[in-house]
């Protein structure tokens, strides 16, 4: 067992076997505490964010800051470890895989490669607004994985059609 830090709650979850391909897995980060805290990450694929009831949250790449963050941001792929600031509050990153990209978007993940942007520049305000009061009006943890599940299957029920 990991011992975590009194106020710091963190719960992984897989998601639902009919979006496996699609989303690599759930992350849900609660802090109490409002003061400051410094995370670093190992390069990833791309990731949804949502923040609730968060303070201000920062991103540092090399040499590029991004921030203060969006409540719902899309983290590109990156290639180098990256440095957050959070200030308490939920989190909850949900991780794209490479076929879940190819069907949420059309658009390049080198567009996005190394960068962090508000996630209603590619898939609209209405859907990244949805996802946010949908995950604020929950009180219970445990439905934060069956909320994602629903909200998230049709954005990756396209199929991909094979090139000849």
């Amino acid at each position: 067992m990991i011992e975590m830090p009194a106020g710091l709650h963190v719960r992984y979850e897989a998601p639902d076997r009919t979006l496996a391909e699609c989303i690599t897995g759930y992350a849900i980060y609660a802090a109490e505490d409002r003061a400051a805290m410094v995370n670093w990450y190992l390069p990833s694929p791309p990731m949804i964010s949502i923040v609730l009831d968060a303070g201000p949250i920062t991103v540092s790449l090399g040499n590029h800051r991004f921030g203060p963050l969006d409540a719902v941001s899309l983290y590109g792929p990156t290639s180098r470890a990256f440095r957050t600031v959070t200030h308490g509050g939920i989190a909850v990153g949900i991780g794209i895989s490479a076929l879940g990209w190819a069907r949420m978007t059309q658009r390049h993940a080198g567009d996005f490669y190394n960068r962090v942007v508000p996630l209603s520049t590619i898939l609209g305000a209405d859907f990244a607004e949805r996802l946010r009061e949908g995950l604020d009006v929950l009180d219970d943890p445990a439905s934060i994985k069956p909320l994602l599940d629903d909200m998230l299957a049709p954005l990756f029920a396209t199929r991909i059609r094979a090139s000849h």
